[in-house]
């Protein structure tokens, strides 16, 4: 039988070894880690320069890249992909995939009684292309664990599911804990309501995606802002 210090000597193992994956897509030491979500912003060059200026830049599920005749905004480079089962694919979700680590986040396993599927969009994936799955207990428990540290559940479920952004956040502030920590694209970082739809930038908000009652996101925003507070990340607006 594994005892308590055999398990926790697994998760420092699994946390080891993503780290190491990781770093091996980032453009250099990584001493700053950008994040960037999937809320619309206005162009703003400076923004776009901060995220491709990052030793590693993280996206998560349906992101946009900027395109050679758009205005700068989002930035072109994505090093790391966090994916979730129910990701909807963008254009720029496989663009240069080669040379991209695509991660999949499955928080919700635990209240799941049939497996899931084991991959996002699994018609459209790439056939060449493997998929890395974060592991739950040794990352994701930390993480459900400070969101349910805040308090009530705005989600309005029993469930807590950390969104795919905020996982793929708590990557870069959990593995990278000497870096410097760029957050855009985060609508719950200015607002503190729990909202009930997402909006992508990839069609300019176009569409909407309803929030699972699982996630709660008003939580989910004080964790990050918490983060901000302490001086261990920054959000570009």
């Amino acid at each position: 039988m594994l005892t308590q210090a055999d398990l926790e000597a697994t998760d420092d193992a699994l946390r080891d070894g993503l780290t190491r994956l990781i770093v091996s897509y980032a453009a250099g030491p990584v001493r700053r880690v950008a994040v960037v979500g999937n809320a619309p912003l206005e162009p703003n060059t400076h923004r776009a320069r901060r995220i491709d200026g990052a030793d590693l830049v993280i996206r998560c599920n349906s992101f946009a890249l900027d395109g050679p005749l758009d205005a700068p905004c989002l930035g072109r480079r994505a090093d790391v992909v966090v994916l979730n089962r129910g990701t909807r694919i963008t254009p720029s979700v496989f663009h240069r995939y080669p040379s991209r680590l695509y991660l999949r986040t499955n928080a919700g396993a635990i209240y799941r009684r049939k497996p899931s599927a084991p991959l996002p969009a699994v018609n459209l994936w790439p056939d060449d292309l493997g998929c890395v799955s974060i592991p739950n207990r040794a990352l994701v428990a930390d993480l459900r664990q400070l969101i349910a540290s805040c308090g009530e559940r705005t989600g309005g479920s029993t469930a807590l599911i950390p969104t795919t952004g905020t996982v793929a956040a708590w990557l870069a502030y959990r593995l990278f804990t000497a870096a410097e920590l760029l957050l855009t694209g985060f609508s719950f970082l200015t607002t503190g309501k729990q909202p009930t739809e997402w909006r992508h930038h990839w069609d300019l908000g176009a569409s909407k995606v309803p929030v699972s009652s699982a996630h709660h996101v008003t939580a989910e925003g004080i964790v990050m802002r918490r983060w901000i507070t302490e001086g261990r990340a920054e959000a570009l607006g």
